[in-house]
């Protein structure tokens, strides 16, 4: 039977071990109430099956907070997801959250990075107000991957399955009938005798003359580049050397041109103003011509006038007619009434 002493003892141990894990409890459980720290929300279009409070909040795999509440938004379309960061980490404004999984257990946690130069901000649209600033978000990595998939699934579905397959159809049905048509035997013996024509000319002997001629040849190019080269350094030197020359001589071809383009201007000048000068004086002649017609003219009636009337070259009115003289009688006769 045991004494009281080691009943006592027994029972003190007891008492201090429950003292010690209620304190346990309550420091465990003060401590995340005293943790400091601020929130932020943020929104995801997808499920987040997988997330749940106290899941961890990582900056590119290192813990920095976690997810203290998971809720509904109140648009009633989004989930919203509260974070508490710790207060030594600095949230940027460029700061992007995603949804990760933890390998195939299918527990997620919420990675957070920075929105790279020429991103797109995919984060979904928020149509109220918020209680905490707001981090967008990005698809995870399997909504990415179910979204291209479905995308291709509806390009496949948009395609014209019955129409390529009849078409596919026909043409196989065209190979046949160009295959049943060619005559494969022919073909096969020109086949053959292409490749013993090329037997024949693969011989060793006719082979090595071959090789001979293009390392012949071969020389024959390297010489005659080594020649290309010689007469362009060649070149290249002259120009050099007569560089001061050339450029006199372009100089004075310059200058002649120049000459030679305000030469033209003056004749072009002197045309116009002889064309000028041209239709003053056939101006001019066409007015005499007509003066002298009128002259003419005027000449004509004037002979005219002098063949008819020639008085009138010294009276302005013709003269009286002269009285007629009588006939003379001799005695006694009488006239004649």
């Amino acid at each position: 039977m045991a004494s009281p002493r080691a009943k006592f003892t027994v029972g003190l141990f007891m008492a201090g071990g429950t003292a010690i894990a209620l304190l346990a409890l309550v420091w465990l459980g003060m401590s995340r109430f005293l943790e400091q720290g601020r929130r932020f929300v943020t929104y995801f279009n997808e499920s987040v099956q997988g997330l749940d409070v106290d899941s961890p909040v990582k900056y590119r795999g290192v813990p920095i907070g976690r997810v203290e509440r998971i809720d509904v938004a109140p648009d009633s379309r989004l989930v919203q997801v509260v974070m508490a960061i710790r207060a030594e980490h600095q949230v940027g404004e460029d700061a992007i959250a995603q949804l990760k999984v933890v390998g195939i257990t299918g527990s997620m946690f919420i990675e957070m990075d920075r929105l790279r130069p020429g991103d797109l901000d995919r984060s979904p649209g928020l149509s109220f107000p918020t209680d905490y600033p707001v981090i967008p978000s990005k698809p995870s990595d399997i909504r990415q991957l179910l979204s291209g998939i479905d995308e291709a699934l509806q390009q496949i579905q948009a395609l014209d399955l019955p129409g390529l397959s009849a078409s596919l159809k026909e043409t196989l049905a065209g190979l046949n009938a160009t295959m049943a048509a060619a005559d494969v035997a022919s073909i096969s013996g020109d086949l053959r005798r292409v490749l013993a024509s090329l037997g024949t000319a693969l011989d060793p002997e006719r082979l090595d003359r071959l090789v001979a001629s293009l390392e012949g040849l071969l020389a024959e190019a390297r010489g005659a580049a080594a020649g290309i080269g010689s007469t362009a350094q060649r070149a290249g030197t002259l120009i050099t050397r007569e560089e001061p020359a050339l450029r006199a001589v372009l100089d004075e071809l310059t200058t002649t041109l120049a000459g030679t383009r305000e030469l033209v201007a003056r004749g072009s000048g002197l045309l116009d103003s002889t064309d000028r000068r041209l239709s003053t004086l056939e101006r001019q002649i066409v007015s005499t011509g007509r003066r002298l017609d009128q002259a003419a003219a005027n000449l004509d009636r004037l002979l005219d006038t002098v063949q008819d009337r020639p008085s009138r070259l010294l009276f302005d009115h013709p003269p009286a007619p002269r009285e007629q003289e009588r006939p003379r009688l001799s005695p006694g006769k009488e006239s004649a009434p």
